[in-house]
């Protein structure tokens, strides 16, 4: 779902234009990275259904608006400090990718078919 400009912000798409517009405040505007992987993430419309969930720059993605922790789906993606990506399942690291884009790609393609927008 994509905004219309006659329409308020559902809560889905107003947690994503939060997170991605926070790149242009101090102090996230130092972060560029966590921000690529933010903006590559809402580029796949089954994630930008989703809330996106983030903490110590790690992000995941939920099925529910208000328990984001409790309907946690797919893996989680985290910007390494040698600037690599890595995409972890339940603590587990499973791959590292060299761009924001190839580790979303590796967590869209282990999404559950059929997965609607958080609620």
């Amino acid at each position: 779902m994509r905004w219309n400009p006659r329409e308020p912000f559902g809560p889905v798409e107003l947690a994503w234009h939060s997170k991605l517009d926070r790149i242009h405040m101090p102090p996230y505007d130092r972060h560029l990275r966590p921000h690529a992987l933010l903006a590559a993430a809402y580029a796949q419309p089954v994630l930008s259904r989703l809330m996106p969930v983030n903490s110590h720059f790690n992000l995941w993605f939920s099925t529910s608006i208000r328990d984001s922790w409790k309907a946690r789906v797919g893996y989680a993606i985290h910007p390494y400090d040698e600037g690599l990506y890595g995409v972890w399942d339940k603590g587990v690291p499973l791959v590292r990718t060299e761009t924001p884009e190839e580790a979303v790609a590796v967590l869209v393609a282990a999404l559950p078919e059929g997965l609607g927008p958080a609620s």
